[in-house]
């Protein structure tokens, strides 16, 4: 029977004008985006349990891969400019046979002035933006070789970033200066910025009204799948609530290990030194 009156639905449908034809798949894009937030947030619900498993494993990959020693928290970044170079250049002294005539700053902190949303729709993915999840800050290297190094100064740094400690993401170069026997190399390191991810709004069912009268057996059936899951997201968002801090946790976690995996220049075995 269902088959009958599917194959019924889909004649009225073929044989109907297309201003209909419009109507019907605006009826079904609605019921469709309506179906898609249902399905999120019972997913949340039932992955509950699992989304704690996951934070946890965040955490040790965190742990593993010296996510906050690389790029620390802007809280818990060396404040003072001297100290901070004198940390970084140490720590290429011990790592490299390289003689470092100078380390500095060029220019201060990179800010961006824009702030991450305060909410967003529960539905609506969003993604953090580089300039707001860190700052930067370029850092120059001046390294004295006895002569022209066989290495590119990428592979070098490449080479050099398993052994220190601070993320050093190569920017450019100098050409090498064979009267001072000496090369500029720039460089980028980073802080993540202490955010939160924003929290989330309630799904605004008055956008998901009905455009207008269902007009078509299409357009009815659409109309009785789209009071459904109107129905079935009031009584889900509730349940939802518990676990809303823990979705923005796993979000922003998320951001800044993929931050970190996209810039990083050695391969991921050398990070687990411990």
């Amino acid at each position: 029977m269902s088959k009958l009156i599917s194959l019924l639905i889909l004649t009225l449908a073929a044989q109907a004008s297309p201003k209909t034809q419009q109507s019907d798949i605006a009826f079904d894009r609605l019921a469709h985006q309506l179906e898609l937030i249902r399905n999120e947030l019972e997913l949340t619900v039932e992955n509950r349990n699992s989304l704690s498993n996951d934070i946890e494993r965040q955490r040790r990959e965190s742990i593993d891969f010296d996510l906050f020693l690389r790029i620390p928290l802007e809280t818990h970044d060396i404040k003072q400019d001297s100290a901070l170079l004198k940390t970084i250049q140490n720590d290429l002294v011990k790592t490299s046979a390289a003689n470092f005539k100078k380390v500095q700053f060029k220019g201060p902190w990179k800010k961006a002035r824009s702030k991450i949303p305060k909410t967003i729709p529960f539905h609506e993915s969003y993604k953090i933006p580089d300039s707001l999840l860190v700052d930067s800050r370029e850092l120059t290297l001046e390294i004295s070789f006895a002569k022209l190094p066989e290495q590119k100064p990428e592979q070098w740094i490449k080479n050099l970033q398993p052994k220190v400690r601070r993320l050093l993401v190569f920017t450019g170069q100098n050409r090498w200066n064979p009267k001072s026997k000496s090369q500029k190399i720039r460089t980028t390191i980073f802080r993540f910025r202490d955010i939160a991810y924003p929290e989330f709004q309630s799904p605004d069912l008055a956008r998901f009204a009905l455009p207008h009268k269902p007009q078509s057996p299409h357009q009815n059936a659409s109309a009785a799948r789209i009071q459904r899951y109107r129905q079935e997201v009031s009584r889900l968002w509730p349940q939802v609530q518990p676990y809303l801090d823990e979705v923005r946790l796993f979000a922003l976690n998320d951001h800044r290990m993929s931050f970190y995996l996209k810039h990083v220049r050695f391969e991921l075995d050398a990070a687990h030194r411990h």
